[in-house]
Parts: structure tokens; C-alpha cells; sequence
């Protein structure tokens, strides 16, 4: 049954998220059920350059393991190629459970993945540091951003509250939104992100209990120092936009909606030649204010 459900997944995602399915191969991360990890793979959930730069980002991947939709390697490139000074921190979803899970599996990924980052900011001794992260990469990027005292956040459709993403709302928004029935294949893709974000709070909240699933929307707008953040998301994609008015009220979120209706608007950018300088441009802006 497990083989089947591998290999349905697989077949589904080269249909629908070509670009997705192929950046997913690269980073040797295709298989969602897989729950047994080499200790290899285990002590490689997290990756570090230290440049001796004064400014580090850490870089939170989303539920494909991936960064902005990209292979540790090629988002790595870019921004290597922006020129800028800083150190890299990259870490790895490999549970697929949002950052609540370790990496070998204990149920204490919120604190463990807290200390590492407060670890990493001692040591790398950086007075500037920034949270980046797609998806719930995103949600990671503004939690831990809060939680160890960083100084900003840039986020890709962060799925900052996971449960407006499930139910039957989220489910009519998702068939509503998309140009047509054809083309790029939007409607199909947006079902898809409907069923597989409630298939994973699901799993969260059997594993977790739900209690213990963070709640990013309070520690941001509770934190007495709140980082200031710049949220990009797709504003034809009608989740990402519900996601996007939980924080507009705060004058510490700066949002910037693309004319993009999927949930990966740093494949948007990149498609355009763009991620890189408008990290680069976010980082610089950040740091002068």
C-alpha cells in the first residue's frame, strides 16, 4: 500500500509541478512518506557557511525540502551571485513536520531547532540577522526569527496559520482560484496544496496533539521587539492573500503582492531573473532602517 501511494505521489507530481517534482529529484527529497533517515541524512539537516560576515541569513526550507521552490545548491548560487556579504545557514525540514519534529525523530523540533539557531547566532557572531523561508519555511522564518532575537524576516507565502488553509473554505477558495480549467494546470494544483496542507495538520495534530503545534500568529504579534518582516505573496492565489491579512494591521509587516496565482512566488521571481536582487534589495533596504 505504501509503494502504491509512493508511486501515485510521484506520478501526480510530474503532472502538476514539473518545475517542483524536478527541483525535488535534485535535492533527493521525492519520496513525502519516507520516515526512516541514515545518520548522514540526519546530521545533514542543516548546512553552514561562515563567511566571517557581519550579517548571516538563515534560510528555513518549506515542506518539499526545498528553499523558494530551489535545491539547496541552486538557491545557494543565487545568492552567492547577489554579491552580498554574509554568512549561510541553511536548514532542512526532513520530517516534513513543520519544524516540530527533530530531525532523529524526537518530538521536541521546536526547541531543538530554537537552540540550534541560538547556537549557530553565538557562534557566527553576526549583529544582523535574517530569517528567510518559503511556505512553512516561512512560518519557521517568522517563529524562530521571534523566538532567538533576529533582526528580520523575509518570507515566501508563509503559511503563517496552517488551518486556514484546510476545511471547506479554504478547499472553495482553492477551486475558485484559477484564471481557467486548463493552461498551467493552476486549478488542479491549488486541490492539490488544499488536500495536502490538511493531510499535514492532520498528521500534526495526531503526532503533536494540537496544543502543541506553534501558533505563529501570536508570537509575532506578542513579541515586545517584533523583527520587522516583508512578506511575499501571490495575490491571485487566495489563500496566500488570507494568509497575508493576518499581520497587514502590523506596521512592522511590509507585504508585497506579485501578479502570481500559485503558492511558490519565489519560482515566480526566479523565473524572471529576479529572487536574487530582491533579496539582496530586501537585505540592504532592512539593514539601512
Amino acid at each position: 500500500m505504501i509503494m502504491i501511494r509512493k508511486k501515485l505521489f510521484q506520478i501526480v507530481a510530474r503532472i502538476l509541478f514539473p518545475d517542483l517534482a524536478s527541483s525535488m529529484l535534485a535535492e533527493g527529497s521525492f519520496d513525502p512518506f519516507k520516515n526512516s533517515f541514515s545518520r548522514e541524512e540526519i546530521e545533514n539537516c542543516f548546512m553552514i557557511e561562515d563567511n566571517g560576515a557581519d550579517t548571516t541569513i538563515f534560510c528555513f526550507a518549506g515542506g518539499a525540502v526545498l528553499y523558494a521552490g530551489l535545491p539547496t545548491f541552486e538557491f545557494r548560487k543565487i545568492l552567492k551571485e547577489t554579491g552580498l556579504s554574509c554568512n549561510l545557514v541553511f536548514f532542512r525540514d526532513i520530517r516534513r513536520m513543520g519544524y516540530h519534529m527533530a530531525p532523529d525523530g524526537q518530538l521536541n523540533g521546536l526547541e531543538f531547532y530554537e537552540n540550534k539557531v541560538r547556537e549557530l547566532m553565538s557562534s557566527l557572531g553576526s549583529t544582523y540577522n535574517v530569517a528567510l523561508g518559503a511556505s512553512h519555511g516561512g512560518s519557521a522564518a517568522f517563529y524562530f526569527a521571534c523566538r532567538c532575537g533576529m533582526d528580520r524576516i523575509i518570507a515566501f507565502n508563509p503559511v503563517i496559520e496552517w488551518r486556514k488553509y484546510v476545511g471547506l473554505k479554504a478547499f472553495f477558495l482553492s477551486v475558485l482560484n484559477t484564471r481557467s480549467f486548463t493552461g498551467q494546470g493552476i486549478f488542479l494544483r491549488n486541490i492539490a496544496m488544499a488536500i495536502g496542507a490538511q493531510t499535514l495538520l492532520k498528521k500534526m495534530e495526531k503526532t503533536l496533539g494540537r496544543e502543541n503545534i506553534w501558533d505563529v500568529v501570536r508570537e509575532y504579534r506578542n513579541h515586545p521587539e517584533r523583527p520587522h518582516a516583508t512578506v511575499f505573496y501571490g495575490q491571485k492565489y487566495r489563500l496566500d492573500v488570507t494568509q497575508s491579512s493576518l499581520i497587514r494591521d502590523l506596521p512592522e509587516a511590509h507585504l508585497v503582492g506579485l501578479p502570481y496565482d500559485d503558492h511558490n512566488c519565489g519560482a515566480y521571481l526566479k523565473q524572471r531573473g529576479e529572487l536574487g536582487s530582491t533579496i539582496a534589495k530586501e537585505i540592504k533596504l532592512l539593514s539601512a532602517s
